[in-house]
């Protein structure tokens, strides 16, 4: 497990690898689909928020593939389960926008990472696939 230690306040706390911790959070999501799993998915993503490649690289293959994986369990998500999830948690305006057009907007940020990081690899195929923020 990786950890590392950040100042919280002025006091050293040893805490997972941000990196680590988002990556876990995101593939909480995969394999869970709660509601604010799925949220909190939204929100590493869209904040670009670094993530552990060499974890995506394990279970998914590349990083496109991870996302690919992602785009899928939003395809399936229930926009119901999700309120229901998210509602008692959220702001108004947030609760309205997972109502009307949370899962449309969570699919093409996700598709514009897949996009992004195709022509990436085609315009450069002998780098490695980076995660950019392209949010």
């Amino acid at each position: 497990m990786n950890t590392t230690i950040l100042p919280l306040r002025g006091v050293p706390v040893l805490t997972l690898e941000p990196s680590f911790l988002m990556t876990e959070k995101l593939v909480t999501f995969i394999e869970r689909q709660a509601g604010r799993d799925i949220f909190d998915a939204w929100f590493i993503l869209k904040n670009a928020y670094p993530l552990d490649e060499s974890m995506t690289k394990k279970s998914f293959g590349d990083l496109p593939g991870f996302y690919q994986t992602i785009l899928n369990r939003i395809d399936t998500a229930d926009p119901k389960k999700i309120f229901r999830d998210t509602g008692k948690l959220l702001g108004h305006d947030y609760r309205n926008w997972i109502r009307t057009s949370f899962l449309a907007d969570f699919k093409r940020l996700v598709s514009n990472k897949i996009d992004y990081l195709s022509l990436d690899q085609k315009s450069n195929p002998d780098k490695e696939t980076k995660e950019y923020d392209i949010s």
